[in-house]
C-alpha cells in the first residue's frame, strides 16, 4: 500500500511515473511506481532519510544531498527544475532519471508561517540507456560544433548538448524534459516531432533538412536522426545529430541563380548580372568579380563586375598584397 500522508495525498495522484513527495531531506510519501523503480515498499522508502537513497556523488562529481538540497530550494523558490539524476536501489543497484520537481501546495494545508510546502519529485526511469555516461557525454560534445540531443518516444528531451541550448536561447535545465513545441519555433516545433515520428516508425536512420526562425533569422539544418531500440525491437527514442548548413544552401542558391543569370546574358551583360545576383543572395553590401595580372609582389586584381547598393560600380585595379581577402 503507498504510503502517505493526509497533507500528501493529492499529489500521490494516479500516475504511470514514480512520485515521491520530499519534505526536509526525506521521503514523506510515494506512489506504487516508486515501489517498483526503488524495489522498497512505502514502510521502508519513508522510514530511512533521502541520503539512504542516494550515491554520495553523482556523475558530474558534485555532492549528491548538497546538490539536491539547492534543486529543492530552487523549486520552492518558483525556479523550473528538470535535470538528471542518480539514485540508489533497495538492492544497491543504480537508477538514472530525469527527474522533475514541483512544488504544489495541497488542499488543506496545515496554516501558519512555519508549514513548508512538499515538493513532489516525478521521475522519468533512464536507465534503459545504461552505459551511457551523460554528464561525461555532456562534456564531450561541447567542443562540437554539431547540435546533438536524444529524446523519448513522447519527444521529451532526454539529452541535449550546450550547442542545442544556445540554439533554443534557453539555459540547458529549461530545455530537458520539455518538448520541441515548448523550446523551437512553431514552424521548426512541427517539422522536428514529424520527423521524428517517421524515424520511430521506420526504425531506421533517416536525415532531413530542418528549417526554422532563430533569433529572427531563417536558418536551415542537416538533420540524421536515427531510432533508440530496445532488445524485441521497438523504439523508445530518438537520437539527433543536426548541423546548421544555412551558409552552404546560400551559397547554393546563390550559384545556382548566377548560372540562370549566365544563361541568359552575354558580353558585359553577363559580368553585370552574375555580380548582382552574388550581392543579393549572398546579402552581401558589394560583390566583384576580379581577374589577377602580373607576377611576383607586383600582381594586381582588376575587377571586371562590381555591384553594391543596388547599382553597377565602376571598376579599379589594386595590389594583390593589400587584399583583405
Amino acid at each position: 500500500m503507498t504510503r502517505s500522508l493526509p497533507v500528501f495525498d493529492d499529489l500521490l495522484v494516479s500516475d504511470a511515473l514514480p512520485a515521491l513527495v520530499i519534505g526536509d531531506d526525506a521521503i514523506e510519501g510515494c506512489n506504487a511506481a516508486a515501489h517498483a523503480l526503488f524495489g522498497a515498499g512505502a514502510d521502508l522508502l519513508c522510514s530511512l532519510p533521502l541520503a539512504s537513497f542516494l550515491p554520495a556523488v553523482q556523475p558530474d562529481g558534485g555532492e549528491s544531498m548538497r546538490a539536491w538540497r539547492e534543486r529543492v530550494e530552487a523549486a520552492r523558490g518558483g525556479l523550473t527544475q528538470w535535470f538528471l539524476w542518480q539514485f540508489v536501489r533497495n538492492d544497491g543497484g543504480l537508477i538514472d532519471a530525469l527527474v522533475h520537481l514541483e512544488v504544489e501546495p495541497p488542499k488543506h494545508c496545515p496554516a501558519g508561517p512555519a508549514f513548508r510546502a512538499p515538493v513532489r519529485a516525478r521521475l522519468r526511469d533512464l536507465t534503459q540507456f545504461r552505459g551511457i555516461e551523460w554528464s561525461r557525454m555532456q562534456q564531450a560534445l561541447a567542443g562540437t560544433a554539431a547540435i546533438v540531443f536524444a529524446k523519448d518516444a513522447e519527444g521529451r528531451y532526454l539529452f541535449a548538448n550546450r550547442q542545442f541550448a544556445e540554439m533554443t536561447g534557453r539555459p540547458l535545465e529549461e530545455v530537458l524534459g520539455r518538448r520541441d513545441v515548448e523550446v523551437l519555433p512553431p514552424e521548426l516545433a512541427e517539422e522536428c516531432r514529424r520527423n521524428d515520428s517517421l524515424v520511430l516508425s521506420e526504425r531506421r536512420p533517416l536525415d532531413f533538412e530542418e528549417h526554422g526562425a532563430i533569433d529572427g533569422e531563417r536558418r536551415i539544418y542537416l538533420t540524421l536522426k536515427f531510432p533508440l531500440l530496445r532488445a524485441d525491437g521497438s523504439a523508445y527514442g530518438v537520437w539527433g545529430i543536426a548541423t546548421d548548413i544555412t551558409a552552404r544552401k546560400r551559397t547554393e542558391e546563390a550559384l545556382h541563380h548566377a548560372a540562370l543569370a549566365v544563361s541568359q546574358a552575354d558580353g558585359e551583360g553577363l559580368v553585370q548580372a552574375l555580380t548582382r545576383y552574388l550581392a543579393t543572395i549572398l546579402n552581401v553590401d558589394i560583390a566583384l568579380i576580379g581577374v589577377i595580372e602580373g607576377e611576383g609582389d607586383g600582381r594586381m586584381v582588376r575587377t571586371i563586375g562590381r555591384f553594391g547598393d543596388g547599382v553597377y560600380l565602376e571598376n579599379f585595379s589594386y595590389p594583390l598584397n593589400t587584399t583583405p581577402c
